[in-house]
């Protein structure tokens, strides 16, 4: 934590009023870059004032007026921006693992549906398959149906009758 001066303009002041000024300077490219959407986000609305309120403070600490013996705002303004920056942070990586999460899940739907189209193709062809396994073994069995046919259509002699 920075040391909060004893109000009479220390190189304590000037440190914060730096970091201060750096806070500042950010905002005022979010600003440039947000524009009026900048209103409609309540948390960097807050972190605007807590910026000015803090600017302010460090000014008067400086310049050793009546409002340096609230410096104290400006740690609690401070301690609200590193929470607003966390929230941002983790917001921003969220949405970044979202969607990666929601292209992953993409490609799978698309995987699966590939999948689908094989099996449903390895259906058919398995399927064609045993047809015509089916098919040469009924026909494998007409043919030595046919070749035993004959076999038992020449043997129509009849049999010796055991009448002796």
């Amino acid at each position: 934590m920075l040391v909060l001066g004893d109000g009479g303009g220390g190189d304590g002041c000037w440190c914060q009023l730096s970091v201060v000024s750096l806070f500042s300077v950010e905002l005022g490219i979010k600003l440039c870059y947000m524009r009026w959407h900048f209103l409609h986000h309540p948390t960097e609305v807050i972190d605007c004032g807590c910026v000015i309120l803090s600017m302010v403070m460090m000014t008067s600490a400086v310049m050793n007026t009546r409002l340096a013996k609230y410096l104290a705002l400006v740690v609690l303004s401070r301690l609200w921006r590193i929470v607003t920056l966390i929230n941002s942070i983790s917001k921003k990586r969220a949405g970044r693992v979202a969607h990666q999460l929601a292209n992953q899940i993409k490609q799978l739907q698309s995987e699966n549906a590939g999948l689908k189209q094989q099996l449903s193709h390895l259906k058919v062809t398995v399927a064609a398959q045993n047809v015509a396994t089916l098919t040469s073994a009924q026909q494998q069995q007409q043919s030595a149906m046919m070749m035993t046919t004959p076999l038992l259509a020449g043997s129509s002699q009849p049999l010796p009758s055991s009448s002796d």
